[in-house]
């Protein structure tokens, strides 16, 4: 099926990409979001889902966020909700600090990743702090500290 995109009141917008199985006689999979966007604020809500023989296999939710401050930094957040696993499967919050010659991102965020085994495939979640500062003629350097639970 076509592409659904729907802009409406200047700064909003709604998307839909649906797939249609004729073997299954249903729609096998859908993206969709509703985004608010301005100057100051770039919020987005996504859904996606998706079936695999009669069976699904994903279906989750998504909100992510970010202000624009009058200094000229970004404060970013997003939530990840899983409705298979019925729970929060990924969050994160940071900020974005622009200056003329160098900008530094901090941020914190708690992610399952995926892990295959013998016995099949399990996750483990992880809790990553993470800091990345580019000096604008020179490059950047990143670091990242994760820890598993």
């Amino acid at each position: 099926l076509p592409i659904f995109r729907y802009r409406f009141r200047k700064h909003y917008e709604f998307y839909t990409d649906l797939f249609f199985s004729y073997y299954l006689g249903a729609v096998s999979s859908a993206t969709s979001h509703l985004k608010y966007e301005d100057g100051v604020y770039d919020i987005m809500l996504t859904h996606f889902y998706k079936v695999l023989q009669k069976n699904r296999t994903s279906d989750f939710y998504s909100l992510n966020g970010t202000y624009k401050s009058e200094s000229g930094n970004d404060w970013y957040g997003e939530v990840a909700f899983d409705n298979l696993d019925a729970k929060i499967s990924r969050w994160g919050l940071g900020v974005h600090l622009f200056r003329h010659c160098w900008d530094l991102n901090l941020g914190i965020k708690d992610e399952r990743k995926p892990i295959l085994t013998s016995a099949g495939a399990e996750s483990v979640d992880n809790l990553i702090f993470y800091f990345r500062i580019n000096l604008v003629p020179l490059g950047g350097f990143e670091q990242t500290y994760e820890q598993e639970f």
